[in-house]
């Protein structure tokens, strides 16, 4: 004698494709984002070729991260051959983060203590000399894009609840760039010729990656009525691919 657990059905016709589609609220961060060390001069007398110092480093900015929205859309066949369904679906998700600090004016025109500026960590390192400046803005910025081909089955275990265990073939592939803008002078109200504005415009790293995997998870449903039903779902995937690195 063999026992099955019964199929489900949640379509009553005789033909099973459905539409999926969902709201995503993600944010997403990576290392390495410093953009601007703070400095408050501790001595009178600063020059452009002095030694900056640890103690003149105030605090350390970092981009950090920033909500925004994404979606998953995707496409599904029901079929009648034992419960089973196949479905294929796409994430996408794009997500950025600007920020901007500001000081009294650049290193070189430091010279008594309290006065302020910037250093770019990407061109300047604490304990030599540098150039700083009054202001730099930078902005972080990702697209990532995700598909799932995914086979599964799902099953009553009781009257109120069912079971779905599913495998997937899963590719990926995102898109980082990180870029700074730096901002010097004009230190006067009437610049000469000496003294203008100097604005650059920098790319720090502009990342791409790609990956495909092996996705396996499970789906639990509960219905507490015909038109109310409380899920989860949970699945694990390594992802082997490439990752190409620009600076």
């Amino acid at each position: 004698c063999e026992c099955y657990v019964p199929q489900f059905y949640d379509l009553q016709c005789d033909w099973g494709l459905f539409l999926d589609g969902e709201f995503l609220y993600w944010y997403a961060s990576e290392t390495n984002t410093d953009f601007g060390i703070s400095l408050l001069l501790q001595d009178n007398g600063r020059t452009q070729t002095a030694p900056i110092n640890e103690a003149d480093v105030n605090k350390i900015r970092c981009v950090g991260s920033n909500w925004d929205p994404g979606f998953r859309v995707g496409l599904g066949w029901n079929s009648n051959c034992d419960g089973w369904d196949l479905s294929a679906n796409w994430t996408y998700f794009k997500n950025s983060k600007k920020k901007k600090v500001s000081a009294d004016k650049a290193f070189f025109d430091l010279s008594s203590a309290g006065e302020t500026g910037i250093l770019n960590p990407w061109t300047s390192s604490l304990g030599g000399s540098g150039a700083t400046f009054q202001s730099v803005e930078a902005k972080w910025r990702v697209r990532f894009n995700q598909v799932d081909l995914e086979l599964g089955r799902r099953y009553w275990l009781s009257p109120c609840f069912t079971l779905r265990p599913f495998a997937s073939l899963r590719g990926a592939w995102t898109r980082t760039k990180f870029n700074m803008i730096t901002l010097n002078g004009p230190l006067e109200e009437s610049p000469t010729s000496d003294d203008i504005e100097s604005r650059v415009r920098s790319d720090q790293f502009n990342n791409r990656h790609w990956g495909v995997s092996f996705l396996a998870g499970v789906e639990p449903n509960w219905f507490f009525c015909g038109n109310f039903v409380l899920f989860a779902k949970v699945d694990v995937a390594a992802i082997w691919g490439e990752h190409d690195v620009k600076k």
